[in-house]
């Protein structure tokens, strides 16, 4: 299976778009596991993920759940979760999120007729 980096599509009946961006999570979770194989550096994640399941459980703010994610990421030694893509990527994201923009557009002009 061949993942885009990113792609743009029109959210099922609703005036939005959606982004995927499947190649991030896969990249971020090799980046997790890189090390596994290291006793220390797997027992750190785990203990990492652990306060951060917390956090999941009982949100106690955007601050302490960036903390307690940048904690994994350092643990497990992750990269930047980003990923380069080509000018030809580029190229098809903007048709993409053209397509999805004259989709909500028509969409919305309906709506407002019809509400009118």
């Amino acid at each position: 299976m061949t993942l885009k980096p990113i792609s743009f599509r029109l959210a099922p009946g609703a005036l939005v778009g959606r982004l995927s961006a499947d190649i991030l999570r896969q990249t971020t979770l090799l980046s997790l596991v890189t090390d596994w194989s290291d006793e220390e550096t797997r027992e750190n994640v785990l203990a990492t993920l652990d306060n951060l399941a917390v956090v999941a459980a009982d949100p106690m703010g955007e601050t302490e759940i960036r903390r307690r994610v940048l904690a994994v990421e350092c643990a497990a030694e992750m990269d930047p979760a980003d990923v380069s893509v080509s000018f030809d990527e580029l190229l098809r994201l903007r048709d993409e999120m053209d397509r999805v923009i004259s989709e909500i557009r028509s969409t919305h002009v309906l709506l407002v007729g019809r509400l009118g």
